[in-house]
């Protein structure tokens, strides 16, 4: 396993480029996945197989998985297209590198890469049987969070990990009440959705190669990144990058639940397309007030007889969010906007609004 990542960030430099000129070439008829990885059983020293994009690779019995592979058919595709996030990415070491390696996406589309930043993914071959890929999947060691027995997200936290949208850490831990990134936030909309990217992006403080950036592709047109109407701890990252007029992310900044919610309206708007008319701005005040205790919904701040945009945008996400049944109040009756997100609570958010 060490010699796997130890390899990795040097060898992804090779694989990223070299493996470039795969996603134009010539294929035809029918191959095992042992054939399409190059490395046979004899020749095999590990393989090991990742799962949501590298965060956690185990290595599994090498006799088991080319059991697998020797019998696992793939067609090639005459017309390659790209393939989403959430499978597993298959790394075999030979003669002490890795030698062959592929994806292999939740629908079967398989591509030559490694786990990390680099090219699209293309289905350059299918698989025949995908019962095959949960073959896969069944040589990995049972990953249980050894931190969620008995919380009340349990059974949704382990819902989103079967689906493989979500993954522990390496102790082993969910960590359910820790708070989300934005970056965080980004893949797993990007998996649960199984959003497409549709439009560059251009962020300041983002950099092509960072992990979350196909993510952020995917999901970035959603997630909003402006500042709430009081000035807070929670909200001065997304102040100070409107005063100094710079076109930020903030991908390692906390989720806020205001942002979040609005995501998700706008999520399920474009997905659903409910009928649903918004309310003056002062019938929305009247209705949030009476809905719920926080008092950020007290004032609107008018000037000039004319409502502020941020909090005209908080106060109409927070009623859609509300009247669609994405976010809605805690047990004691607030909504917090200005509070940070947790896991649990973002899975539990998404999961309703998947249900729906």
């Amino acid at each position: 396993m060490k010699k796997i990542i130890g390899l990795l960030s040097a060898v992804s430099i090779i694989f990223t480029v070299s493996f470039t000129a795969f996603a134009v070439e010539t294929v035809g008829g029918q191959i095992t996945l042992t054939q399409f990885l190059g490395v046979s059983r004899g020749e095999a020293e590990e393989v090991s197989i990742y799962t949501n994009a590298m965060e956690k690779a185990e290595k599994v019995d090498i006799n088991k998985f080319y059991d697998i592979a020797d019998n696992m058919l793939l067609t090639s595709s005459l017309d390659p297209q790209p393939v989403n996030f959430g499978g597993i990415y298959i790394a075999v070491i030979a003669n002490d590198i890795i030698d062959g390696a592929s994806y292999i996406s939740p629908e079967g589309g398989v591509d030559r890469a490694l786990p990390g930043p680099g090219r699209r993914l293309y289905a350059l071959y299918t698989v025949d049987n995908t019962e095959f890929i949960e073959k896969l999947r069944g040589l990995l060691p049972d990953n249980g969070f050894s931190d969620i027995k008995g919380h009340w997200a349990e059974e949704t936290i382990l819902k989103f990990k079967d689906k493989d949208i979500i993954s522990g850490y390496t102790d082993g831990t969910f960590k359910p009440d820790n708070q989300v990134t934005r970056a965080e936030l980004a893949k797993i909309l990007s998996l649960a959705f199984e959003l497409k990217k549709e439009e560059a992006i251009n962020y300041s403080d983002v950099d092509a190669s960072a992990w979350y950036y196909p993510y952020l592709e995917c999901a970035g047109r959603y997630i909003p990144v402006y500042k709430l109407p009081v000035s807070c701890e929670t909200n001065m990252p997304y102040a100070e990058l409107e005063s100094q007029g710079l076109n930020g992310f903030l991908p390692g900044t906390y989720a806020l639940r205001m942002h979040v919610a609005e995501t998700l309206v706008k999520i399920k708007q474009e997905k659903d397309n409910p009928e649903i008319a918004l309310p003056e701005i002062l019938d929305i005040q009247e209705s949030l007030r009476k809905t719920f205790k926080d008092g950020d919904y007290e004032e609107l701040f008018a000037m000039h007889g004319t409502v502020p945009q941020n909090v005209r945008r908080m106060f109409e996400y927070t009623w859609l969010a509300n009247e669609l049944g994405v976010m809605q109040g805690d047990a004691d009756g607030y909504f917090r906007p200005y509070n940070y997100i947790t896991r649990a609570e973002l899975l539990t958010v998404i999961d309703r609004v998947l249900e729906k």
